[in-house]
């Protein structure tokens, strides 16, 4: 959002100062952080992005950027987004595998299909999502796919 402003309102953008990113190219691991900490605090991060659906661009943020300097004493630097991708990247990988490992011991799967459309975009979606019950009887279920769709989804109210 702050990008548009920037680009389409040049001319409204009072924060100019403000929104230019603080570190040019943070160092990969701050002097005084132990690597280990740096992979936990970095899958932590990972995890937030995945899991909490944000973009990728949340860590260009320069507010989001002295936050955490600021809470963590200067003990961790957030990831350019190209690493973050990366990392990412490596989670997908690590994610698909669990989940093929988990879907090869099921006896069998369901699969359900939803399909929604952005009210803000207009942009239509379907997702693909698996069901299945583990040896051990706990009910699962893991999102295979979302695509966008070529049209909106219409919602149809049958009546019996």
């Amino acid at each position: 959002m702050t990008r548009h402003i920037q680009r389409e309102h040049g001319e409204l953008c009072v924060m100019e100062e403000l929104s230019k990113p603080l570190i040019a190219n943070p160092p990969e691991i701050p002097p005084n952080v132990k690597e280990a900490d740096l992979k936990e605090a970095n899958d932590l991060l990972v995890n937030a992005i995945v899991w909490g659906l944000l973009p990728m661009c949340v860590v260009d943020n320069p507010f989001l950027r002295q936050f955490v300097e600021k809470v963590s004493r200067d003990s961790f630097a957030l990831p350019h987004r190209t690493k973050l991708t990366e990392m990412v990247d490596k989670k997908y990988e690590e994610v698909k595998e669990l989940l093929t490992k988990n879907l090869a011991l099921a006896s069998s799967v369901a699969i359900t299909t939803d399909a929604a459309t952005m009210k803000n975009t207009g942009d239509a979606y379907v997702a693909i999502t698996s069901h299945w019950i583990t040896p051990t009887w706990k009910l699962m279920s893991a999102v295979l796919g979302v695509k966008i769709s070529d049209g909106k989804c219409v919602h149809i109210c049958v009546l019996f």
